[in-house]
């Protein structure tokens, strides 16, 4: 018992549960700013504005996984590959190749803005709503790229000091924009663009002075290995887009705009999972993880698959508790008119839930550059997910769409445990041949 005391009192004082605590408090507070707008937006905005608002998020962050190329998780991977004076300058380096790739597509996108409009979003969306999504796209990636170092460095209290800035400046720009001038959509996609230059600001100011001491050298060898390990990682992310948005696209087609809003909403709870529970323990736990990783490839790999035991049952635990206080808050929080969402929230949770068990059998194959497998896994899951809402949403509506990403979430797990596993085995046994103990 005193073991069991001493180990849970060590955990408690780490700086593992510190930062925990710290990145904790900071989603708290960026989701209930999200929380505190909820209820303005689902009173001020139509379901069928809500619906655009929707697919055009979901074409901001399809765009993204396309247009960034896999690097912001390169900087991820590498950070713990290069020497510590070398850290700065592989960011740098990253940062200058995403410029080069990406700026001719954002041109070329800006100059065809009409026929995005009407093969994406079937001519029903304004030309500024889309140009401004083109241009959030674009500078997206920065703030990606400096909340990944923050989470490298370990560096939890500036990154949860940023967050809360951010999410004052979200809702506050947001209540101005959207509440009192009541601009619409227009205010938000606004309020977003602005965030990201204020992140980009803060952190181009941090690294300006190394900056000019570091000469950019970005040379084949450079670039290949970059891309070796980011763009496998595109078509995966780009999948896994598809596989939580495109049910929206579907549910447009064969349903309507109103209710795309309508389910747009049940996920804004089930991607409450993702932000209070995956992000902040993904911030803490990757950078340790693969520190461990460096010394120690098999033991550290057997830890990680222990705690997935213990992430399935706090998991379970968390969805109790959840499902009592959403059950009283939600028609308090919610206008009438999207109260149909709530039954629906419960089934993309379990999905999420998927997911974060996902993650975590996928640290290894990216340690080891095996980045396609998680590529592999998103594909299968997004291909169950497409033809079974193209299936059942034409017959059941939003509650099919649900109960596909739940399904497919589920798969995606499975298959990347199956993977893992082979991969695993395989590792081990080299390291048994090699004669490394």
């Amino acid at each position: 018992m005193n073991a069991t005391e001493n180990k849970l009192k060590k955990l408690l004082q780490s700086k593992f549960f510190r930062n925990f605590l710290i990145y904790l408090s900071g989603a708290l507070f960026l989701k209930g700013v999200g929380f505190f707008l909820l209820p303005f937006y689902t009173r001020i905005l139509m379901p069928d504005q809500y619906g655009q608002l929707a697919l055009l998020n979901t074409f901001i962050g399809v765009s993204s996984s396309i247009l960034f190329f896999g690097l912001p998780p390169a900087v991820t991977i590498f950070y713990y590959k290069v020497e510590k004076d070398q850290r700065v300058e592989t960011i740098i380096n990253i940062i200058f190749l995403y410029l080069i790739l990406s700026l001719p597509f954002i041109i070329l996108m800006l100059f065809n803005v009409e026929s995005l409009n009407q093969y994406i979003f079937g001519g029903e969306i304004s030309g500024h709503l889309i140009i401004l999504a083109v241009i959030i796209t674009f500078f997206s990636f920065f703030p990606v790229v400096y909340y990944n170092v923050l989470k490298m460095e370990e560096r939890a209290l500036k990154r949860t000091i940023l967050q809360v800035i951010i999410g004052l400046f979200i809702f506050a720009s947001n209540m101005y924009l959207v509440y009192y001038l009541r601009v619409g959509i227009i205010g938000i996609l606004v309020t977003n663009l602005a965030a990201s230059i204020i992140i980009l600001s803060i952190g181009s100011g941090e690294y300006l002075h190394k900056f000019k001491k570091i000469k950019i050298s970005l040379n084949i060898s450079k670039i290949k290995d970059f891309l070796k390990v980011g763009v496998p990682i595109v078509p995966g992310a780009l999948a896994m887009w598809a596989l939580t948005f495109a049910d929206r696209w579907i549910l447009m087609k064969y349903i309507s705009y109103s209710d795309v809003g309508i389910y747009s909403v049940a996920y804004s709870f089930g991607m409450l999972w993702e932000g209070l529970i995956l992000i902040p323990f993904a911030a803490v736990y990757t950078p340790r993880l693969f520190r461990a990783y460096k010394n120690d490839l098999i033991g550290t790999e057997k830890k990680n698959m222990r705690f997935l035991k213990y992430y399935f049952l706090f998991s379970l635990i968390i969805f109790i508790v959840a499902n009592g206080v959403l059950y009283i808050v939600f028609p308090i929080l919610i206008g009438e008119k999207y109260h149909a969402a709530y039954p629906l929230i419960w089934i993309i949770i379990v999905g999420y839930i998927f997911y974060g068990a996902f993650s975590l059998v996928n640290h290894f194959s990216y340690i080891l550059k095996k980045t396609y497998y998680a590529t592999i896994c998103v594909f299968i899951a997004v291909g169950i997910n497409i033809g079974l809402n193209l299936i059942f949403i034409p017959v059941y509506g939003i509650i099919a769409a649900a109960y596909t990403t739940m399904f497919s979430f589920f798969v995606m797990f499975i298959i990347g445990f199956i993977l893992r596993t082979r991969l695993y085995r395989r590792s081990l046994v080299r390291i048994k041949n090699s004669g490394i103990t």
